[in-house]
């Protein structure tokens, strides 16, 4: 089943729920996260848990898709600055991507669901994570 959503280039997800699909490039982000804050290498071995767990290929997103995941933060909104009919439970965090910081290996690529910034910091600190699939 392909729901239409508000956002004309989004449809919830064939049949699970709990993803959003971009019908560009079929890159879904999952609409349901966890609401807790992790390190850098506590996100992908959270996201390698939730492959495993539901047999999906759930994971972080790359820098690439991480720019890409702006169009989906509205503007208009903060705290958080997303569509919240959307993407439900989206806390005013940042989240991590799953790409380091070409300047220094101790730091990795976020966007900011607070005002929708993108940014770097210390893969040490503690984020939200948001997964995708596809893409």
């Amino acid at each position: 089943m392909r729901l239409a959503l508000p956002e004309p280039r989004l449809i919830l997800g064939q049949g699970d729920g709990y993803s959003i699909v971009r019908e560009q490039d079929g890159l879904a982000n999952c609409r349901f996260l966890s609401r807790t804050h992790v390190t850098y290498e506590q996100a992908l071995e959270h996201a390698a848990r939730i492959a495993q767990e539901t047999g999906v290929s759930w994971r972080m997103p790359t820098r690439e898709e991480l720019e890409s995941l702006k169009s989906l933060i509205d503007k208009t909104r903060k705290d958080p600055a997303i569509d919240t009919f959307v993407f439900p439970d989206t806390p005013s965090s940042r989240f991590w991507s799953s790409s380091p910081f070409v300047g220094s290996a101790n730091y990795a690529w976020y966007v900011g669901f607070n005002y929708g910034f993108v940014g770097n910091v210390n893969r040490g600190y503690t984020l939200a994570v948001r997964l995708v699939r596809g893409g």
